[in-house]
């Protein structure tokens, strides 16, 4: 049938560890139920830890989302508070920040406020080059268009976002990597 198992070869640290337990019954059987409270001590208290990090982390994306929010609300207004969102996304630690400030480069019209938004993106650092990348390269295809069609009012628009684009875009290409 099933093989036995030889207790007398069970030994730890040179003791007959089966045997121990039967004689000492009065002090195995607390120290199994101390070691099993333990465990499901330690099981509770990690959860409640892993649930409050949680919640944590959700109040704070939920406070960043409503700052964001805010900061998109003010894009509409008067000049100088469009100037104070768009530095204001730029410090925010939001992928969204990039993305609505490269969208909003591609928009503007006034030269200061594409200036400030080219400050903007010249600080998010390295995470401004791929939507600035893409920028570039719609641009420089929207620009070669309107050379052929001769419309040069447009023509120096586009040319005005695609030198700020590329500004930007050299500025924040690491040492040594190829320049587009």
């Amino acid at each position: 049938m099933y093989p036995r198992i030889n207790k007398n070869r069970v030994k730890t640290w040179g003791v007959n560890l089966w045997e121990w337990l039967r004689q000492n019954k009065v002090i195995a059987l607390p120290l199994a139920v101390f070691a099993g409270m333990s465990l499901m001590m330690a099981t509770f208290v990690g959860t409640q830890l892993y649930i409050q990090r949680t919640k944590h982390q959700h109040q704070l994306q939920e406070r960043q989302d409503k700052l964001f929010l805010t900061l998109v609300q003010q894009l509409s207004s008067t000049e100088g508070e469009r100037e104070t969102a768009i530095f204001a996304m730029a410090r925010l630690d939001d992928p969204q920040a990039v993305t609505t400030l490269v969208d909003l480069l591609s928009q503007e019209t006034s030269l200061y406020l594409m200036s400030t938004i080219h400050q903007a993106l010249i600080n998010k650092g390295t995470t401004a080059l791929e939507p600035l990348t893409i920028l570039n390269k719609s641009l420089s295809k929207d620009y070669l268009c309107l050379q052929q069609s001769g419309d040069l009012s447009e023509q120096l628009e586009i040319a005005r976002r695609l030198r700020f684009t590329k500004e930007a875009h050299r500025l924040r290409i690491p040492a040594g990597a190829p320049k587009s």
